[in-house]
């Protein structure tokens, strides 16, 4: 016997949410965040990819000013996404006698802040 089912997909998109890449509230504090986007310790200018945790489906994209900041606005609190940070320069690092290029980096289970009072 077969059974039609279908997945219901909900939007994480439409709500009162955002995620953001903003400078540490105390900037004396070494424990305050810094989401800033940074390419080997330096602030830099990168493509901020946001997808969705479960499905991985592409929902927003932006790219951070120079200070490093982003915001992607629109969220639905409470959704898992992951963030891809997309370097389209080449930086190169050395590691002992290797060279290795940087290019991207991401962050997984972050979830989006509903917006303040």
């Amino acid at each position: 016997m077969l059974i039609n089912t279908r997945t219901i997909y909900t939007s994480p998109l439409g709500g009162p949410g955002y995620l953001a890449g903003e400078p540490p509230a105390d900037p004396m504090d070494p424990d305050s965040p810094d989401g800033r986007t940074r390419v080997l310790g330096a602030l830099a200018r990168v493509k901020v990819l946001v997808l969705e945790g479960v499905t991985r489906r592409a929902i927003a994209s932006t790219v951070s000013a120079e200070d490093g900041t982003w915001r992607i606005d629109g969220l639905v609190p409470g959704v898992r996404f992951l963030v891809l940070f997309i370097n389209d320069g080449v930086y190169e690092v050395e590691i002992g006698d290797e060279v290795h290029k940087v290019n991207s980096f991401a962050q997984d289970w972050i979830y989006s802040e509903p917006y303040g009072p």
